[in-house]
């Protein structure tokens, strides 16, 4: 049995396996945007993968990925992470995260593994594992609200 009752099924093909571009809606035209690529949901357990590719635009001077698309991924995913878990039309908006980075990027994939830590109608809490090469790159926490579509 689920530890989270899905209640929103209809979303779950929208998300999976599907590539957010610059132009996507979903991403709110941010600029240089990630090429994000979802994976598939765990139901049982609450989670869900995204991952980019390091491109040349993401480095900063020291030829190093910029920190903040490192945080990108980790809010995205873990935003959408709640989306089979809420009423339908509803959204969820970041209230707080905190990302403690461990270890540099200059190529390759970068991929978050996030995971439902707690859901209620109103507040989620979710754990985000972002990695390269399977070597932990940052970790992040962000609590979420739930939001009704006016």
């Amino acid at each position: 049995m689920s530890q989270f009752e899905v209640i929103n099924p209809d979303f779950i093909p929208i998300l999976e396996n599907v590539t957010w571009t610059l132009d996507d809606p979903l991403t709110g035209g941010i600029p240089g945007f990630l090429n994000l690529k979802m994976g598939v949901y765990d139901l049982e357990k609450g989670e869900l993968t995204g991952s980019f590719e390091v491109r040349e635009e993401f480095l900063g001077v020291r030829g190093i990925l910029d920190g903040g698309a490192t945080a990108t991924l980790a809010d995205l995913v873990s935003g959408a992470t709640f989306y089979p878990y809420i009423p339908v039309g509803a959204k969820v908006v970041t209230v707080e995260t905190k990302t403690n980075y461990f270890r540099t990027v200059r190529e390759g994939s970068v991929i978050a593994y996030s995971k439902i830590e707690s859901l209620n109608r109103e507040i989620g809490v979710i754990t985000c594992r972002v990695e390269n090469d399977s070597r932990l790159v940052a970790l992040s926490q962000s609590t979420f609200k739930v939001v009704s579509v006016l």
